[in-house]
């Protein structure tokens, strides 16, 4: 997808509003305090999230942010996936004390004087029904894509309790989809052939496989909303910290899989990335996620796991079988 004419109107804006600026690596800090401020979990309360679409817009590939000292959101222009030609404005997981006043003053004059839609993603419901009363709209009447309008909050955050998915995952009757996660769990597990290492040390491993996904992706899947680029910050723009599991697996020293979970606080985690590959088969999907839940309670003492929302009734089918103890509606808006 071309970019140029994004990155030409988010420098224009920029160059127009001292509250705009690149994102850089030394704003983690930044938006880490932001986070923690905030009083209720979401899935998007993370470095990983904020910039893990962003590949291609900005200097530094990890978009744009408004902050004016007091509201922090992620910002950039992006082309609509089914109309490219419209380039719509995006605030993400905005934070701070007035940040909708400021959200609903720029949209508004963006929109009227250079007819750029906008879209607010990853906000709470009463954060939604205040925009809704200001004029903003449900996306249902300008989606992100038609078939999945707010993207993957187009179905509801799913949020494991991990000593209670891993418990039960042993009692359920031996047929039940959860069951058969955990039977190949330990089948891989059990396999001498299996080699996990960190992606801090095998980034271009990890990029060559996202990008072997891909290619398989485009004979598998119908609709074309995602590209091996949604994953290039995860691999190459995340600090190498605690709260960071960034794991890639080989099979016959060939990776065939990785993940990407952060850890949020003392509380929560969430998982931004399940990619493998169908050379060892669908079910390496379960063998990460149950690999991660392992280390969430025996290692880092984390209750909970976001494993997000969803775009496709199938992503979260797929999901539930985790037999999740939260689900959480997470709410976008637009104006155009």
């Amino acid at each position: 997808m071309d970019l140029d004419k994004a990155n030409r109107l988010i420098k224009e804006i920029a160059s127009r509003n001292k509250y705009i600026t690149p994102i850089t690596m030394e704003d983690f800090d930044l938006f880490q305090r932001f986070f923690k401020k905030e009083k209720r979990h979401t899935y998007g309360n993370s470095w990983t999230y904020v910039t893990q679409s962003m590949y291609g817009i900005g200097e530094n590939n990890l978009g744009y942010k408004y902050y004016d000292g007091k509201n922090l959101s992620a910002v950039l222009i992006y082309p609509k996936i089914e109309q490219p030609d419209i380039h719509a404005f995006y605030w993400i997981r905005p934070m701070g004390p007035t940040i909708l006043d400021a959200t609903d003053t720029f949209s508004k004059d963006l929109l009227e004087n250079q007819r750029i839609p906008i879209y607010v993603k990853k906000i709470f419901k009463e954060q939604y029904d205040i925009l809704k009363r200001r004029g903003f709209k449900d996306t249902l009447s300008f989606p992100w894509h038609t078939e999945m309008p707010s993207e993957d909050d187009t179905y509801p955050e799913c949020i494991l309790n991990v000593k209670k998915t891993l418990t039960i995952s042993k009692t359920v009757p031996k047929r039940s989809r959860l069951r058969r996660a955990l039977q190949y769990y330990r089948k891989f597990n059990g396999d001498k052939n299996i080699k996990i290492d960190s992606i801090y040390n095998n980034e271009e491993h990890a990029w060559k496989l996202v990008k072997e996904f891909f290619t398989e992706q485009h004979f598998r899947n119908p609709y074309n909303i995602s590209s091996p680029y949604n994953y290039y910050n995860i691999i190459y723009n995340t600090p190498n910290k605690n709260n960071f599991i960034k794991n890639i697996i080989f099979y016959n020293n060939k990776p065939v899989g990785f993940s990407a979970a952060e850890i949020q606080n003392n509380t929560y985690s969430s998982l931004y990335a399940t990619i493998t590959i169908r050379e060892v088969g669908n079910s390496l999907a379960d063998y990460i996620i149950f690999s991660v839940l392992n280390i969430l309670r025996e290692k880092k003492k984390i209750k909970y796991l976001n494993l997000g929302g969803s775009e496709m009734k199938s992503l979260d089918k797929f999901k539930l079988k985790y037999r999740p103890e939260k689900k959480q509606k997470m709410y976008w808006v637009t104006l155009f």
